[in-house]
């Protein structure tokens, strides 16, 4: 069965995500508004406890490159099971891979500069959008998509979205609180980064099935 178009949720999902993010950006353009996200910023940075900036710097690591890429492979070792196909480990890795250099190059054309610090953990590069946020969406976002076709418990799909959900915005909320990041870098992160996942889905739902040893290999919606 060839490849066919199919206007599932995760297509408007991902439109929807890039229309907001390209907004995002236009609102961005004017002063006013790049000076109210930086005054949100610097409130939230003050008011941090040092406890809070403990905690943040844990989940600042989870976001990180190096933490992205080590527990990708995780992933891929625990969802094998669930990926037995070539097709499924390589959507795995277009995702996890593409998100990368996806945001390399949004930070490239975008050029902006990082908060004037002092940062309270080491970071280097352009800073909008956020790569922690975007890439922690792309990572637990796959994650909680595999096993949510898995899970048939309502309870479970519900814990499940929570946890991953909570772990995804501790570590966006991570780079406001260490002086890394302004707001709209970590809001932009998390929608261009949801809009990315989206858009790899809605592919991975429409590729043809295709047989292997006299089998057809099942298709997750």
């Amino acid at each position: 069965m060839p490849w066919r178009f199919r206007p599932t949720p995760a297509l408007f999902v991902s439109l929807l995500c890039a229309g907001a993010f390209m907004v995002m950006v236009l609102v961005l353009s004017n002063k006013k508004v790049r000076g109210a996200d930086h005054d949100i910023t610097a409130m939230l940075q003050d008011n941090a406890t040092s406890l809070l900036r403990s905690i943040m710097i844990l989940f600042n690591w989870f976001g990180s490159e190096a933490a992205f890429l080590l527990l990708s492979f995780m992933v891929w070792l625990i969802l094998y099971p669930l990926v037995q196909y070539w097709k499924e480990r390589l959507f795995l890795a277009g995702v996890i891979i593409g998100s990368l250099v996806f945001n390399l190059i949004l930070k490239m054309g975008f050029h902006r500069p990082r908060p004037p610090g002092p940062y309270l953990v080491y970071a280097e590069g352009y800073s909008f959008p956020s790569g922690h946020a975007m890439s922690s969406v792309c990572l637990y976002g796959l994650l909680a998509y595999f096993l949510w076709r898995r899970i048939r418990s309502g309870i479970g799909r519900l814990l499940v979205v929570l946890l991953l959900g909570m772990v995804v915005a501790a570590t966006g909320i991570s780079g406001i609180v260490l002086q890394i990041h302004y707001v709209s870098d970590v809001v932009g992160g998390f929608v261009i980064g949801a809009s990315w996942l989206a858009g790899c889905i809605w592919v991975y739902q429409c590729r043809p099935r295709y047989r292997m040893k006299g089998k057809i290999t099942p298709r997750l919606r």
